[in-house]
């Protein structure tokens, strides 16, 4: 009735809602009642304070509590017909700005039943959460391979997805993120992709291909390394076919590494024990990189080779392309 009638006094009521159900507020408990009321308050007014308060709640009020209500209203909004737009646009916005806790509810929302009924948008939101290595980046990468798994076509969508962000953008850091989650051993995903990469040759080129462009990207190194030896790990127990796995990683490594003599001496053969050769990998693989764009030398020859690194800002700005 307020806020229909005094339409005047909406700003000081929106400061009102925003005090009193602020951290030590007198309805600091209450903040779900009030968001449900708001919420049906906007389906049948055009200007209601229901976003403005979602966002100052994700912004003053960062406990897990306050957030999983945030995330449960926005989901309720996309589900309602007057506000679903908004919502999306809302979620959006969340998920490409850097804000943690928003990005955080973002996640959240996509691997819930936001992502369930709205997959492809889901997609599109995860893409920018996993520009961006936090807590939320890791809720996102949860939420995409709980997607693949669920069925045989979401396992076929979310490939297809990583497949169009490796190509669209080359340098952005969400398609290497979404792979290595895909092919990181602890997730049950990777059983599934194997033993579609044995009969269906275009998994094993989307293993391939993942790969390849996951390693041209510095600031995963770690994480690739850590999934690389899972999958040395899984073979050796076992738990992959080891024929199958290992002649994925050759074709990786031969696209990767150019069989030269250089690699020949940096990475050897099964059947070479040289002990001094052995000691140079060891110190090459122990060296500290070196800038060469620094070097003091005129003609140094990987001066014009180093180029600059990727650049890992977020892609595709805030338009809504499929995925």
């Amino acid at each position: 009735m307020d806020w229909h009638h005094w339409a005047n006094e909406r700003r000081e009521t929106r400061e009102w809602l925003a005090r009193i159900t602020a951290p030590g507020g007198v309805a600091e408990d209450w903040a779900e009642q009030i968001g449900s009321r708001l919420l049906e308050l906007s389906v049948t007014e055009v200007e209601t304070p229901f976003f403005t308060i979602l966002d100052t709640w994700t912004t003053t009020s960062p406990d897990e509590q306050r957030l999983r209500t945030v995330t449960a209203l926005i989901t309720r909004a996309a589900e309602t017909e007057e506000l679903a737009r908004a919502a999306h646009k809302q979620l959006l916005d969340w998920a490409t700005k850097g804000h943690a806790h928003r990005r955080k509810v973002a996640a959240w929302a996509c691997s819930g039943r936001y992502g369930m009924r709205w997959p492809h948008m889901a997609l599109v939101r995860l893409r920018h959460i996993l520009a961006i290595d936090d807590e939320a980046t890791r809720i996102a990468a949860t939420a995409l391979t709980a997607h693949a798994a669920a069925s045989t076509d979401a396992l076929r969508r979310v490939v297809e997805t990583v497949e169009t962000w490796f190509e669209r953008y080359p340098t952005h850091l969400a398609g290497p993120r979404a792979f290595l989650a895909l092919t990181d051993p602890t997730h049950s995903v990777l059983d599934t992709l194997m033993s579609a990469a044995q009969a269906a040759p275009a998994i094993r080129d989307f293993l391939i291909n993942g790969w390849m462009q996951t390693l041209r990207q510095p600031d995963v190194r770690d994480y690739a390394h850590q999934v690389l030896l899972g999958w040395a790990r899984a073979a050796h127990e076992g738990r992959l076919n080891r024929t199958a796995t290992f002649g994925i990683l050759t074709d990786v490594r031969n696209a990767h590494t150019p069989l030269d003599a250089m690699s020949r001496f940096l990475y050897g053969s099964p059947d070479q024990d040289d002990h001094a050769l052995i000691e140079a990998r060891f110190a090459l693989a122990n060296l500290r990189a070196c800038n060469h764009t620094q070097c003091s030398e005129p003609h140094c020859p990987l001066r014009e080779v180093v180029g600059p690194l990727p650049d890992n800002s977020t892609a595709g700005g805030a338009g809504e392309p499929r995925s």
